[in-house]
């Protein structure tokens, strides 16, 4: 959401709340087996979830930007994976600028997009609605040059592959 669309979602981590087990389907066997991964090094395993809030005064437009940035990453996210590494150890996604730099995205997309994000940075004439288009649309090119599927991160032989809820 961030790297993407400048909109932050903060992750939470619902390990040591029992509504947090009932609510992701952590039963006490899968449980213990996560703990072991955790007492061995290994807190990225932790499982968790993403939360965004929305300010009563948010304007409308900027209320349905965030919620089609939501729907966007839930589609297409996954296309990104290759752009990160996971720390197994801390959890933190770390962006790989030298995936990005044999990528294409750079040149042939920016240069693509370059007038009309010109146009929408500064503009006072550009309204948010078209501004927040602007960026859906970037986002989606950026999403379609990349490859719909790819290889996952190798899990790390200290920990369980039955035990993460989640793709790397």
């Amino acid at each position: 959401m961030n790297d993407l669309f400048g909109t932050r979602a903060g992750g939470g981590c619902g390990w040591a709340s029992p509504y947090g087990h009932a609510l992701l389907g952590v039963g006490e066997e899968l449980s213990l087996r996560i703990r072991s991964a955790i007492l061995k090094g290994y807190h990225g395993v932790k499982p968790g979830w993403t939360r965004v809030s929305f300010a009563y005064y948010l304007p409308p437009e900027e209320f349905r930007f965030i919620l089609a940035a939501i729907d966007f990453v839930a589609a297409h996210g996954h296309r990104f994976l290759p752009l990160y590494n996971f720390d197994w150890a801390t959890g933190n996604w770390t962006f790989r600028r030298r995936a990005v730099k044999h990528h294409l995205m750079l040149e042939e997309l920016l240069h693509g997009h370059g007038s009309s994000n010109t146009k929408m940075k500064g503009s006072k004439t550009a309204g948010d609605s078209d501004k927040f288009e602007g960026y859906l649309e970037f986002a989606t090119k950026v999403a379609l040059s990349l490859p719909e599927t790819c290889d996952e991160q190798q899990v790390p032989e200290g920990i369980d592959p039955d035990i993460v809820l989640f793709r790397v």
